[in-house]
């Protein structure tokens, strides 16, 4: 496919949207707040032709792989939020770049009502997509190879294999490499059950799942000693010093349909495209927005140690109901976070800390079963999430009926 046509379906927008009104505000008139006519909140009635619009910036994210768009705008010192996307001077910007600046903005509506309204007016979705016809147009139809970077001799291409790494069902090893990158540039890398991966002598590149079909390039090594073990880490290895740049760096597409988790590099180096070189080395992914938060306890010690910036900035003033899953045995914990008790970023850093929050039934749970049960089985989610201004009778309302709704008091670790 060519570089026009992945973005045809938004370019073509152009055309249509001049005589367009978008959309507009309603405001509820009617509504007297009883059962039958409920008030209504303010929100933008948006015209049949932006809604198909947001519906094709979902396809073209879907289709480009563009699932991080928060995280590709602040590479690009852009804050997702209106005043720094609508003045970002998208001429130095690539055609990826600006699609991430659209789903930032339809995303938007999600979180404030009338945001993508806003866009509208202001020019900026029209400057965008032209922009983006300029880019689409000029686009070359090549693509950059791991080995455009890397650049590895012919007579060394053979000696050379692949190790991806991803989630085995117990661990995540991106859990392990935010907290110390040597888990996975060592034991995951040089780790042996039955399977010898490597021989001495050769190069092991090692690969870090991000997505569905993204990858981070985390170290390359030499293999220079084997240690005869079985399950457990079977290689000495140093690493290449010429390719340090690259390290916690370079993100790879490669849709990974095999079972095996080391491949020969020249049967596979064509398919490494590199997506892209970060600026800095990889420190985790953004704030994803509240309905999409799913953390085990390894990525919420990380978050609050590191203080990553877009969490702290999204949980630090938000009123919410939580829930705690107990993988091992699929209990529940509902909670709440309200003025109280400190908000959403304290409730959870307790959580961090402890283990228990200082909650009744998680503190006997940590006492009998230890901290580490709730680090290797404890994940946190968040059910409904409220601004500051809203009254805390209303957060401990809704905790209420959660659990009652999950039975958390019955078959779970709430015992009021």
């Amino acid at each position: 496919m060519n570089s026009m046509g992945k973005y045809s379906n938004l370019i073509k927008y152009l055309d249509l949207f001049p005589n367009d009104n978008f959309g507009k505000w309603f405001v509820d008139i009617e509504g007297d707040g009883t059962f039958e006519r409920p008030y209504q909140f303010p929100h933008v009635m948006y015209s049949e032709l932006v809604n198909e619009f947001i519906h094709d910036v979902h396809n073209c994210a879907d289709q480009i792989g563009l699932n991080d768009y928060v995280e590709i705008l602040k590479r690009h010192s852009i804050e997702w939020g209106s005043k720094s996307m609508s003045g970002a001077d998208v001429t130095q910007l690539s055609a990826d770049v600006i699609c991430a600046l659209l789903l930032g903005a339809v995303r938007a509506e999600k979180f404030c009502d009338g945001a993508l309204l806003g866009f509208f007016e202001d020019g900026s979705i029209q400057r965008w997509l032209n922009e983006l016809k300029i880019k689409a147009e000029g686009e070359k139809m090549s693509c950059i190879r791991i080995d455009d970077l890397l650049r590895i001799p012919a007579s060394e291409a053979t000696n050379v294999k692949v190790k991806f790494n991803q989630n085995n069902g117990t661990e995540d090893p991106m859990d392990l490499y935010l907290k110390n990158p040597e888990i996975v540039n060592c034991q995951w890398l040089f780790w042996r059950n039955k399977q010898r991966y490597f021989n001495v002598g050769q190069i092991a590149i090692c690969l870090l799942k991000l997505s569905y079909d993204t990858w981070l390039l985390t170290t390359i090594k030499r293999v220079t000693e084997e240690l005869g073990v079985v399950n457990g880490i079977n290689y000495k290895g140093e690493e290449i010093a010429e390719y340090s740049q690259y390290f916690g760096r370079v993100i790879i597409k490669y849709h990974k349909t095999a079972q095996t988790q080391g491949m020969f590099y020249n049967t596979v180096c064509d398919e490494l495209e590199v997506l892209e070189v970060l600026p800095n080395v990889f420190d985790g992914d953004e704030f994803p927005g509240y309905d999409k938060v799913r953390l085990s306890y390894m990525q919420l010690q990380s978050i609050i140690e590191r203080q990553k910036k877009s969490w702290i900035a999204a949980l630090e003033n938000q009123k919410a109901v939580y829930l705690i899953t107990d993988k091992s045995n699929g209990k529940l914990y509902v909670g709440s976070a309200t003025s109280d008790n400190g908000m959403l970023l304290t409730r959870w850093s307790n959580y961090a800390e402890n283990g228990h929050g200082g909650n009744v039934e998680l503190k006997k749970l940590v006492a009998e079963k230890g901290f580490d049960y709730i680090k290797q089985n404890f994940q946190y989610s968040i059910l409904e999430n409220y601004n500051a201004r809203v009254d805390d009778h209303v957060i401990l309302d809704r905790e209420s009926w959660w659990k009652e709704t999950l039975q958390s008091r019955t078959f779970g670790y709430n015992d009021n």
